[in-house]
């Protein structure tokens, strides 16, 4: 049975993890190894699976709104007696020409100046992203930055994979939008 497989079941001699002192150095032992490498994957995977639901979450305002074709997201510091976070906003939005602006539920958001006004529609969509922002700055690991990190997401990097019926990856959408995030995370459009 392998370390990992003892730690698992939690039986066998030296089935539990832990540090043994030898000549004043502390050393690991095979269980404590295998913990460890355990630990290590399964951190990546909740990275990739928190992507996955930022992936999720911003292509579905593209399927709910076929009028947005960009939005710029900012995220900065935020500081507040000894705690960090983050300020989301969407900056700016692009619209797709003759399309319609509607609302989350398809109607119309009016006519003119409005309905067309960039700042209004960038202020809208923050609205209704605003309890999503703390899983999208870490879904986009920016939770703890320390500098302002910029965002432009865009409906064309999805093209293919909305464009159809049927259940999206959130995990290849995240791949799409944020492609520069996703290689830093060694992430594909599919689990490897």
């Amino acid at each position: 049975m392998t370390p990992a497989a003892r730690i698992a079941a939690n039986e066998g001699p030296g089935a539990t993890p832990d540090y043994t002192l030898r000549d004043g150095v502390p050393t690991i032992n095979d269980e404590g190894e295998a913990l460890m490498e355990h630990h290590a994957r399964l951190r990546d995977e909740v990275r990739h699976l928190d992507a996955a639901r930022v992936g999720a979450l911003l292509a579905g305002v593209f399927v709910q709104h076929p009028w947005l074709a960009a939005m710029t997201l900012q995220l900065d510091p935020a500081y507040d007696a000894g705690w960090h976070g983050v300020e989301a906003r969407i900056t700016a939005v692009e619209v797709v020409p003759a399309v319609p602006v509607s609302d989350w539920s398809g109607g119309s958001m009016g006519e003119g100046d409005e309905a067309a006004d960039p700042e209004w529609l960038a202020e809208y969509q923050h609205e209704h992203l605003r309890e999503e922002w703390t899983d999208i700055a870490y879904g986009l690991d920016c939770h703890k930055t320390d500098e302002r990190v910029t965002f432009v997401v865009r409906r064309a990097a999805l093209a293919g994979l909305i464009d159809h019926s049927g259940p999206l990856s959130g995990r290849a959408c995240f791949v799409a939008l944020v492609p520069e995030v996703a290689q830093r995370f060694r992430m594909t459009a599919h689990a490897t």
